[in-house]
């Protein structure tokens, strides 16, 4: 008998979870239940309810309802619900950054976003559609970047060093969590490395010299180093306009 109670009690107790995925679930499906019915309300509101649910009874009249006022309120919810989704992908951003990735739980990221874990998986479904999604803000940020970049008036290279400075961007911050990705997907690897090579072209095509096009990353990396990490000025600051001017010459003979 003591046997047998020691082992039961060295098993481990997984009773718990079943318990917590139900909970999850029927939180996904209450939030999605409560959006079905929003959109069934509207809809009836406007063209009045359809044949083969004569059970219904509307609780007021629906002439002289003002429809713009109605759907302005269905949109509101519409944003708010894109609001919490950008919430909770923004407290995963940032949980990547400050934890290495380590604290980036779902139920870390529900707490900081301030929503229900089943409320994170109603907009991502799973630790997986959190990475794409933040993934898909990263690739969207950066092809933003990549139009400015070739658009700058004073040329891509003078741009792209100008970069360094812009610490805590939205780009910024979205590209630090992407390499904390990169680390454990290949999926965000790729990601990273395929931005890395879009910026080598378009310096590229502005210096006509893929040695210096990749000496300006390198420089753009080590000013940022440096803006992130020193509190005190150098005593020779670098003249990045004035030391692009000095060697542009240089790749365009």
């Amino acid at each position: 008998m003591s046997n047998t109670g020691s082992i039961s009690s060295t098993r481990p107790n997984h009773s718990r979870r079943p318990a917590r995925g139900a909970a999850d679930a029927a939180a996904v499906l209450s939030e999605r239940v409560r959006m079905v019915s929003v959109v069934l309300m509207s809809t009836w509101l406007k063209n009045g309810v359809p044949n083969g649910t004569a059970s219904f009874t509307a609780p007021f009249s629906t002439a002289d309802i003002d429809y713009t006022t109605k759907y302005s309120k269905v949109a509101g919810m519409a944003q708010h619900r894109d609001s919490a989704r950008e919430s909770i992908l923004t407290a995963f951003q940032e949980l990547l950054i400050d934890t290495s990735g380590s604290g980036a739980s779902l139920d870390a990221v529900a707490k900081a976003a301030g929503v229900t874990k089943g409320g994170l998986l109603y907009h991502f479904g799973s630790r997986d559609g959190l990475e794409t999604a933040l993934i898909e803000r990263l690739e969207t940020l950066a092809a933003a970047e990549y139009e400015r970049m070739r658009q700058a008036p004073g040329g891509a290279a003078a741009y792209y060093v100008s970069l360094a400075e812009y610490v805590n961007s939205p780009l910024d911050r979205a590209t630090l969590a992407g390499g904390t990705l990169a680390r454990r997907t290949p999926q965000a690897r790729a990601v990273v490395v395929e931005m890395r090579r879009r910026y080598f072209e378009i310096l590229n095509d502005d210096l006509q010299d893929p040695e210096l096009a990749r000496a300006t990353m390198l420089l753009a990396d080590g000013l940022y180093y440096d803006a992130t990490t020193v509190a005190e000025p150098f005593e020779h600051e670098l003249d990045v306009p004035a030391f692009l001017a000095r060697v542009r010459p240089r790749a365009v003979t």
